[in-house]
């Protein structure tokens, strides 16, 4: 009998922690020792703490409950500097001056390479911008400047934009496509349905289509495509 209590015991204890997620990270820069950082998520728009702790000699581990992964986001203080996925397992962080790594769980492995890749066409176009700047110190007129780099910068814009909608498309199926999708799209003041954004959102599953996010963006882009062909028309 007591056998068969124990395991009863040993049985809840490990359901209890089997949804488990810890944070184990370092942060090279010394001004963030003795600083407070937090795992936080948004919900219905109201900012919700996890957990927080204190980062002593660069290190910093948390940890909370994941019954479905979730995006959540890393923060110093106030200040969001990085969002991962809350998933069961453990989630490592190395946060320098050049580069965020994320790694140990599927999803944040997953979403590491979009960050890496992202990074990388973010270095270019900051080196065509600088290009441009240097054109015109050395007596080229800002219009000729611009023009020498214009379809560079056009083409990394592009570059920018395959990537996002092959990454929302490769993880329709879980909470990286609609944050990706409204990480995309959340500062474009007036969406507009065009034939590259109903492709993407026919070929997407119900979860995808669900998302608040998605549902409202949609509904947006469809209603100011009927106003502006309604305009064309008249």
């Amino acid at each position: 009998m007591k056998n068969s209590f124990a395991l009863f015991l040993l049985s809840i204890a490990l359901l209890s922690c089997g949804n488990d997620f810890r944070v184990k990270g370092t942060i090279s820069s010394d001004a963030v020792n003795g600083e407070y950082v937090y795992i936080k998520r948004v919900e219905n728009g109201v900012v919700h703490t996890i957990d927080s702790c204190l980062v002593q000699h660069g290190v910093f581990e948390m940890g909370g409950t994941a019954d479905t992964a979730f995006i959540t986001s890393l923060y110093i203080g106030s200040v969001p500097i990085l969002p991962f996925v809350a998933e069961r397992g453990c989630v490592e962080m190395q946060i320098t001056d050049n580069a965020v790594i994320i790694s140990g769980t599927p999803l944040n492995e997953e979403l590491n390479e979009l960050i890496a890749k992202q990074a990388s066409l973010e270095r270019r176009m900051t080196e065509l911008e600088r290009l441009e700047t240097s054109l015109i110190l050395n007596g080229s007129t800002a219009e000729a400047a611009a023009d020498c780099v214009s379809d560079s910068i056009e083409a990394v814009g592009a570059s920018v934009q395959k990537l996002m909608n092959s990454y929302v498309r490769r993880n329709f199926d879980n909470v990286l496509g609609p944050c990706v999708f409204a990480l995309m799209y959340s500062a474009v003041p007036a969406p507009i349905l065009d034939d590259e954004l109903e492709t993407l959102y026919n070929d997407a599953p119900p979860s995808f289509r669900n998302d608040s996010f998605v549902k409202t963006f949609y509904d947006v882009a469809r209603e100011n495509a009927a106003r502006l062909q309604q305009m064309r028309l008249q």
